[in-house]
Protein backbone atom coordinates (compact mmCIF):
# COMPACT_ATOMS: atom_id res chain seq x y z
CA UNK A 1 0.00 0.00 0.00
CA UNK A 2 1.29 3.36 -0.48
CA UNK A 3 1.69 5.74 1.85
CA UNK A 4 2.06 10.04 1.90
CA UNK A 5 5.37 11.06 2.57
CA UNK A 6 3.11 14.25 3.67
CA UNK A 7 -0.51 14.01 4.54
CA UNK A 8 -1.00 17.20 5.78
CA UNK A 9 -0.26 18.75 2.61
CA UNK A 10 -2.56 16.06 1.21
CA UNK A 11 -5.17 16.56 3.02
CA UNK A 12 -4.73 20.99 2.90
CA UNK A 13 -4.51 20.09 -1.18
CA UNK A 14 -8.22 18.26 -1.07
CA UNK A 15 -9.97 20.71 1.34
CA UNK A 16 -8.88 23.72 -1.17
CA UNK A 17 -9.92 21.60 -4.13
CA UNK A 18 -13.38 21.03 -2.70
CA UNK A 19 -13.77 24.29 -1.64
CA UNK A 20 -13.14 25.64 -5.33
CA UNK A 21 -14.92 22.87 -6.52
CA UNK A 22 -18.36 24.05 -5.06
CA UNK A 23 -18.69 27.31 -6.68
CA UNK A 24 -17.64 25.86 -9.95
CA UNK A 25 -20.54 23.17 -9.49
CA UNK A 26 -22.75 25.66 -8.84
CA UNK A 27 -22.23 27.75 -11.62
CA UNK A 28 -22.36 24.39 -13.86
CA UNK A 29 -25.54 23.53 -12.51
CA UNK A 30 -27.38 27.12 -13.11
CA UNK A 31 -26.03 26.94 -16.33
CA UNK A 32 -27.55 23.47 -17.49
CA UNK A 33 -30.49 24.23 -15.40
CA UNK A 34 -31.29 27.70 -17.00
CA UNK A 35 -34.16 28.15 -19.30
CA UNK A 36 -31.61 29.50 -21.75
CA UNK A 37 -28.77 27.84 -21.73
CA UNK A 38 -25.62 29.96 -21.81
CA UNK A 39 -23.00 28.09 -23.96
CA UNK A 40 -19.94 29.78 -22.41
CA UNK A 41 -21.27 29.14 -18.65
CA UNK A 42 -21.67 25.55 -19.43
CA UNK A 43 -18.19 25.29 -21.30
CA UNK A 44 -16.12 26.93 -18.52
CA UNK A 45 -18.03 24.65 -15.70
CA UNK A 46 -17.34 21.64 -18.18
CA UNK A 47 -13.56 22.93 -18.18
CA UNK A 48 -13.27 23.95 -14.50
CA UNK A 49 -14.92 20.35 -13.36
CA UNK A 50 -12.04 18.03 -14.12
CA UNK A 51 -9.23 21.24 -14.50
CA UNK A 52 -9.19 21.44 -10.43
CA UNK A 53 -8.48 18.14 -8.91
CA UNK A 54 -6.15 17.72 -12.17
CA UNK A 55 -4.52 21.06 -10.70
CA UNK A 56 -4.32 19.67 -7.05
CA UNK A 57 -3.09 16.36 -8.22
CA UNK A 58 -0.09 18.11 -10.09
CA UNK A 59 0.53 20.62 -7.26
CA UNK A 60 0.98 17.77 -5.27
CA UNK A 61 3.67 15.92 -7.19
CA UNK A 62 5.41 19.41 -7.80
CA UNK A 63 5.54 19.87 -4.13
CA UNK A 64 6.38 16.28 -3.31
CA UNK A 65 9.48 16.50 -5.49
CA UNK A 66 8.52 14.56 -8.29
CA UNK A 67 10.34 17.27 -10.61
CA UNK A 68 13.60 16.14 -9.08
CA UNK A 69 12.91 12.11 -9.59
CA UNK A 70 13.36 12.72 -13.41
CA UNK A 71 16.38 14.87 -15.32
CA UNK A 72 15.14 17.89 -17.51
CA UNK A 73 11.68 17.62 -19.37
CA UNK A 74 11.09 14.29 -18.77
CA UNK A 75 9.81 14.78 -15.62
CA UNK A 76 6.86 16.97 -16.28
CA UNK A 77 5.95 13.61 -18.86
CA UNK A 78 5.30 11.30 -15.93
CA UNK A 79 2.03 11.27 -13.82
CA UNK A 80 1.64 13.52 -11.34
CA UNK A 81 3.32 16.42 -12.79
CA UNK A 82 1.77 15.49 -16.19
CA UNK A 83 -1.83 17.22 -14.61
CA UNK A 84 -0.22 20.04 -13.85
CA UNK A 85 -0.28 21.37 -17.86
CA UNK A 86 -3.13 19.82 -18.58
CA UNK A 87 -4.63 21.59 -16.08
CA UNK A 88 -3.78 25.20 -16.70
CA UNK A 89 -4.52 24.09 -20.13
CA UNK A 90 -8.27 23.50 -19.63
CA UNK A 91 -8.04 26.78 -17.18
CA UNK A 92 -7.26 29.15 -20.00
CA UNK A 93 -9.63 26.91 -21.99
CA UNK A 94 -12.44 27.83 -19.75
CA UNK A 95 -11.53 31.47 -18.85
CA UNK A 96 -11.56 31.77 -22.81
CA UNK A 97 -15.19 30.34 -23.01
CA UNK A 98 -16.75 32.27 -20.20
Amino acid sequence: MYQSKRPGLAVALVVLTVLFEVPVLRLFIQAMTASDVPAGATLAGMFMIPALPMFSLGLYGLIGGAAAAAPGVRAWLRTPLAYLPVALLLFVAAGLAA
